[in-house]
């Protein structure tokens, strides 16, 4: 019994001192041997091995000098970034978005298709073809790819693989196990909100806490804790457009009256324009007084649901989706919304516009299998 422990417990060791020296080649890029001895305090034959199996795995390669006082010149030990890939597929009512990343959370190649979803066979199937095509366009081969993110405007469960509501996409209790038959690689699900928040902060330094806040046909959200997406006891944590801002309010796609997405979804915005965004900003800038008005009031209630935001967790605020690429103009009007609304303090540099926009989710999703790997 104890030499299988010992023998296990050898193992163990050995997988993890290779993953570390894979996660800080990651982070560094390049680093000598004797870089890695340091910084990891392992032995120069345990960095020797491990990085020849991740060089025969074709994560790393050597290429590369540093300067020498004296004798040998140390050879550089560099990280491949474009050696694996990852694959974010967004879903909406209306629409698909696939991503395909390298290691390094680049954007290699996308596409955005419109198309109206449905829960059969065909469409999942389409999906997938979808993904293999542009794989294939793009000369990626299937077996540099780590895996699929597939995510969704509804409350996913993941660790149960159902999706547990999704009320644009009239959904509920889709077993999320049962789509895989149409994937040739693995396949994770996620809230888009979630994805879209951890693109904010996945491999960024200066921010490890925040509340993301998807405005789209929805509004959802997720709560991003040390880098990690809290998904609450029943995985419904972040669902912000659900909380209530005007009792016996406008009604909303969940049942309710007043929530906070009857609101500010950007469907209220585009009532008069057939659903077309662009058209709606297009006559706020022509002067047209009835949108002006009706924009006004969106960002009264959104100072007013992202105050209560705030009030409740004290996290910078990033507001992503699609409504995102319009907003960042009106940004400082909505700010002085939100101080209106506070006695004391005016401070509200802790609202800012996601950096990913209309991407954000098929980039989350695809940025949490690299992690996942890593």
């Amino acid at each position: 019994m104890m030499y299988r422990m010992r023998g296990t417990n050898n193992i163990d060791v050995k997988a993890r001192n290779k993953e570390n020296i894979k996660r800080l080649l990651f982070k560094q890029k390049s680093m000598t041997k004797q870089e890695i001895v340091n910084a990891l305090k392992l032995s120069l034959p345990t960095v020797n091995q491990n990085v020849k199996e991740l060089i025969d795995e074709n994560l790393l390669d050597e290429s590369g000098t540093l300067e020498s006082s004296g004798g040998r010149k140390p050879q550089l030990i560099n990280f491949k970034y474009d050696a694996r890939k990852s694959i974010g597929l967004d879903i909406s009512q209306n629409h698909i978005h696939i991503v395909i990343l390298n290691l390094s959370s680049d954007i290699i190649c996308e596409k955005r298709i419109n198309c109206i979803f449905e829960n059969t066979k065909e469409y999942w199937s389409y999906l997938n073809k979808l993904m293999e095509d542009l794989c294939l366009t793009n000369e990626i081969n299937m077996s540099q790819v780590l895996g699929i993110s597939i995510t969704l405007p509804g409350t996913v469960i993941p660790d149960k693989k159902i999706l547990k509501l999704a009320p644009t996409l009239q959904i509920k209790n889709l077993d999320l196990n049962e789509l895989e038959q149409y994937f040739n690689l693995p396949v994770i699900f996620e809230n888009e909100a979630n994805a879209a928040g951890f693109s904010e902060v996945w491999n960024r330094e200066i921010i490890n806490d925040a509340i993301y806040l998807s405005i789209t046909k929805g509004v959802g959200g997720a709560i991003i804790i040390d880098n990690t997406v809290f998904h609450g006891k029943s995985g419904c944590s972040g669902e912000f457009g659900h909380f209530i801002i005007q009792r016996d309010g406008n009604k909303c796609n969940c049942g309710s009256n007043g929530c906070f997405e009857a609101y500010c979804t950007v469907n209220v915005l585009t009532k008069d324009t057939n659903g077309d965004i662009d058209e709606f900003f297009k006559q706020v800038k022509l002067g047209n007084n009835a949108y002006i008005k009706k924009w006004d009031e969106y960002l009264d209630y959104l100072a007013l649901g992202l105050h209560n935001i705030k009030m409740i967790f004290d996290l910078d605020i990033i507001i992503g989706g699609d409504i995102s690429d319009y907003l960042q103009e009106y940004v400082e009007i909505l700010k002085d919304k939100m101080k209106s609304l506070v006695e004391n303090d005016k401070n509200i540099d802790f609202v800012r516009i996601s950096r990913h926009g209309k991407n954000a989710s098929a980039v989350g999703g695809a940025c949490m299998i690299i992690s996942d790997f890593l």
